[in-house]
């Protein structure tokens, strides 16, 4: 027979295409079944039934062409090798799509991750290069398990013969950040993502807001390591399971560059896949709680833990809430806006009218502007929606007549999600999967193996096909109540504004996770009333009304109030007052609190010295004194070069001062500058605002005086009364 065949394929040369296509058709069949069975969890059954199928197929496509090679029938012949290459191409492609999808899939799941260190100077240091640093006083976290604070940082001393510097230890990136920006260091070994994690701090004065431009990265470098073993559970998703959803800010465009960030966004959701009920707690990011990787646990705004990575935010969540976190996802904030892009855009009702930075936290001419309303949303605005949380004031009224909060950034944040979840219903094309694809795999990092991904195609499959009945999937919305509280940060050096939840809401809360995971029983109302006057509304979990629970205590700014309201203070909350006189000039009146050594906001419950303020004693001042007042006047040109950086030309930092302080200024102030000072209202009644608290101003400290025609400036009223 084979001697048949080779006669007939001399006399026919087209017989010669066939071995070739068969053996390519081959090898094609045996990739897509390849392929088939590596999707393991996604419709089984069917996936072996089209394996077999493809097999016999093989088989027989055997059998036809020795019989067309036996025949050598040409037009047989052409047919077949069509058939042939339709084959081959239509499992080529197949293949392709399905292995572009598994690696996609498979490399958000790797156990890897990238940790990045920058030794960093101050520009005005002059410091530029490797061969500058000499004999120069080195910040470096002390801390030998920290992978960019203390490990890649020795490796850089190491490599670069750095060993000749005097090395300061210290206990975490904030303190050693302040003390460069004091001068009591020339350089840091710093996370290389210090930029978003400092830029953006919610500190009432933050220094840092130009760090990027105020600073120099003399050198880098980068490690991969694997994932801690505390974010590798791999928990049965047939089960009910917790999922930690992270909204990241990073300046590196891949998600896998880089550990250290700000949890932005943080959601805690339950699943019961047997039940199809979920539940969702956004976690405020400003949440005072203890973090558990900080030295003694010590007590800070969550967002903090994300510094050092995945592992400590999630042991940080498990601690303060007692849920085991099973799984988590975190997915890069600019990566949402690609990812948004990609899909074409979103559909959001968007609850406020308001303004926000870009997505490179740019304003100016870049400033996102959104109006309330159900639209269209694509990638720049939707990061803006999901970041919106204050009000900026940089936009006009229009746009800043609302106040923000985290809870509302956290329901704002949902509704993007859900936005997203909408609109990957309706994606058909090609096109958009593998737009989507390119996105998720530099954007979105996860603790779910492959395996596990695969293995919720089932559950999604149900809940998109049965999407039309509303009993299907319920999803509970949970709130973490509390009230926002400015308190002082150890690490930071800085009073930071917290937000301090309610115990009572937190365990309703976390009751109603554990009744979800099936770790607890509902408990059964047996008694119910109403009033047919009164329509019914059922109260979230977790929201109770505020002032529920005592408030944490903390030492007011006493400076610029009288010595007596001190006293009686302290008087009041058992502390020790120690009343210490300075002489001044009349810029301040008699018995005025010019310092305090217990700095505003310290927790009143961990006071264990007395307090000692510095109090204004007014001595009287000759002319020539009042002449050397350091308040812009007629005397001094302010527009002069030799001026233009004189303190007395230049605008105050007024975050210091109280309203008395600010009109004193205003009173003495000798130039044609208009100077407005407004008393405002609190925005809201949760926020903890204390009476007569700076606001804000118009221009910026350091602003010099012969460049503005006017000033405003604007404090807090009075306490808001409490509802």
């Amino acid at each position: 027979m084979f001697s048949k065949i080779i006669n007939r394929t001399k006399n026919n040369k087209i017989l010669l295409i066939l071995p070739l296509l068969l053996t390519a058709y081959t090898l094609s069949s045996i990739s897509i079944i390849y392929s088939i069975l590596k999707i393991n969890n996604v419709e089984n059954f069917l996936r072996y039934i089209i394996c077999l199928f493809v097999f016999f197929l093989l088989v027989y496509i055997y059998i036809l062409s020795l019989k067309f090679m036996i025949k050598g029938k040409q037009f047989g012949v052409l047919f077949f090798s069509f058939l042939l290459l339709f084959l081959f191409t239509a499992h080529s492609f197949t293949s392709a799509t399905i292995n572009r999808v598994y690696n996609s899939i498979n490399r958000i799941s790797r156990n890897t991750i990238t940790y990045s260190t920058s030794l960093v100077a101050l520009k005005q240091s002059g410091i530029k290069e490797l061969e500058d640093v000499k004999n120069l006083k080195i910040g470096i976290i002390d801390d030998e398990n920290s992978i960019d604070g203390y490990i890649i940082s020795n490796e850089i001393i190491e490599k670069n013969n750095l060993d000749n510097n005097d090395f300061i230890e210290y206990e975490n990136f904030a303190i050693m950040l302040s003390d460069l920006y004091n001068n009591e260091l020339d350089l840091i070994f710093i996370s290389s993502n210090y930029v978003t994690m400092f830029a953006n701090s919610d500190t009432e004065t933050n220094r840092y807001i130009n760090i990027e431009e105020e600073t120099v990265v003399i050198t880098k470098k980068s490690k991969s390591i694997e994932k801690d073993k505390i974010v590798q559970r791999n928990r049965n998703l047939e089960d009910p399971f917790t999922l930690l959803i992270m909204g990241v800010d990073s300046t590196e465009e891949d998600i896998n560059k880089g550990s250290a960030f700000n949890g932005d966004a943080l959601m805690v959701i339950t699943f019961n896949p047997k039940t199809f009920n979920a539940t969702i707690l956004s976690i405020p990011r400003d949440t005072y709680v203890p973090i558990m990787c900080f030295r003694n646990e010590r007590k800070n705004k969550i967002t903090h833990a994300a510094w050092y990575g995945e592992s400590c935010m999630i042991s940080t969540i498990e601690n303060f809430t007692g849920i085991d976190i099973d799984h988590y996802v975190k997915i890069n904030f600019k990566g949402l806006v690609n990812l948004v892009d990609a899909l074409d855009g979103i559909y959001v009702d968007v609850p406020i009218t308001f303004c926000e930075q870009n997505s490179k936290r740019q304003w100016g001419e870049n400033t996102i502007y959104i109006e309330k309303g159900y639209q269209k949303l694509y990638g720049e605005e939707s990061l803006a929606l999901t970041r919106h949380r204050i009000d900026r004031r940089r936009c006009g009224e229009y746009y800043v007549n609302n106040y923000m909060n985290d809870i509302k950034r956290g329901l704002n944040q949902q509704l993007v999600i859900n936005g997203l979840l909408d609109r990957l219903k309706d994606v058909r094309s090609l096109d958009e999967i593998y737009k989507m694809l390119d996105v998720i795999e530099t954007s979105i990092n996860t603790s779910i193996t492959t395996s596990e991904i695969l293995s919720l195609y089932n559950i999604g499959k149900d809940i998109i096909f049965y999407s039309s009945d509303e009993n299907t999937f319920s999803l509970e919305q949970l709130f973490l109540s509390g009230y926002t509280k400015t308190i002082w940060d150890e690490g930071m050096r800085l009073p930071l504004s917290n937000y301090v939840y309610y115990e009572q809401s937190l365990e309703e809360v976390v009751n109603a996770m554990k009744i979800n995971l099936e770790k607890q029983e509902p408990t059964l109302i047996k008694e119910f009333s109403f009033s047919i006057n009164d329509p019914y509304e059922k109260r979230s979990v977790g929201r109770i009304p505020f002032g529920s629970e005592p408030k944490i205590q903390i030492v007011p700014n006493f400076v610029g109030k009288d010595k007596s309201e001190v006293l009686n203070w302290g008087t009041s909350n058992g502390i020790n007052i120690v009343v210490e006189f300075e002489d001044v000039d009349s810029s301040y009146y008699q018995n005025q609190v010019i310092s305090q050594s217990i700095p505003y906001s310290y927790k009143v419950k961990n006071i264990n010295s007395n307090l000692i303020i510095k109090v204004a004693n007014i001595i009287e001042k000759n002319n020539e004194d009042q002449d050397e007042d350091k308040v812009p006047n007629e005397n001094i040109d302010c527009s002069k070069e030799e001026n233009i950086t004189n303190e007395i030309c230049l605008i105050p930092d007024f975050s210091s001062y109280t309203i008395e302080m600010a009109k004193s200024w205003k009173s003495r102030l000798n130039t044609s500058i208009v100077v407005t000072i407004k008393e405002i209202e609190p925005l809201d009644s949760i926020i903890d605002f204390e009476e007569g608290k700076f606001h804000s101003q118009s221009v910026p400290a350091g602003t010099n005086i012969s460049e503005i025609k006017e000033i405003i400036l604007s404090f807090y009223t009075k306490i808001k009364q409490e509802q």
